[in-house]
């Protein structure tokens, strides 16, 4: 039998691993919308250079790495 610890309203206080897969997909969905943003507007003001897909892709890329750290942080905090 696992020792557990819970919360006092009977919770497991411990993510679960569908909290982790949604952290996943919630990183997987930023980086896509951000990267089907970015070839929008390149196919709109076609340069030579895919510049916005690039620059929408490494934005997004920093953004769900804070996201994740933060998150993950926050569950290690309790």
């Amino acid at each position: 039998m696992e020792n557990k610890e819970y919360k006092k309203d009977g919770k497991n206080k411990d993510p679960s691993i569908l909290s982790y897969s949604g952290l996943g997909l919630q990183t997987v969905l930023i980086i896509g919308l951000s990267t089907y943003g970015g070839s929008i507007l390149d196919a709109k003001y076609q340069f030579e250079t895919n510049w916005f897909t690039l620059l929408f892709v490494l934005v997004s890329v920093a953004i769900s790495m804070a996201y994740t750290i933060r998150i993950l942080n926050k569950w290690n905090s309790k």
